[in-house]
């Protein structure tokens, strides 16, 4: 994430934000994977922020996951889904430490 978005997101907690996400986005289950690809799309970008989204999915949410590794869209090994998030949808948001 650009510094100027991440301006303000904790490194030692989270705070809730409206991510800038796409309509279809990618989220892991697994922490460890989530890490390493925020700290290599931070990499990608000119003085680039490694950020960690974090979501709880309620039951009654289930519409907005599109797909799994098992339906569809979705790296079983990085136990990926995709979830289609509703416009206004806020998710909690951490600064990785550098």
């Amino acid at each position: 994430m650009p510094p100027r978005k991440a301006r303000g997101l904790p490194e030692d907690g989270l705070k809730l934000i409206e991510p800038p996400a796409f309509p279809m986005s990618s989220w892991s289950l697994d922490y460890d994977i989530a890490e390493g690809f925020a700290k290599g799309n931070a990499g990608a970008q000119p003085d680039g922020v490694g950020v960690i989204y974090y979501i709880e999915i309620p039951k009654s949410a289930f519409p907005c996951v599109l797909s799994t590794a098992l339906t569809g869209f979705g790296e079983y090994s990085e136990e990926e889904f995709v979830l289609m998030l509703p416009e206004g949808q806020k998710v909690w948001a951490g600064r990785l430490p550098e």
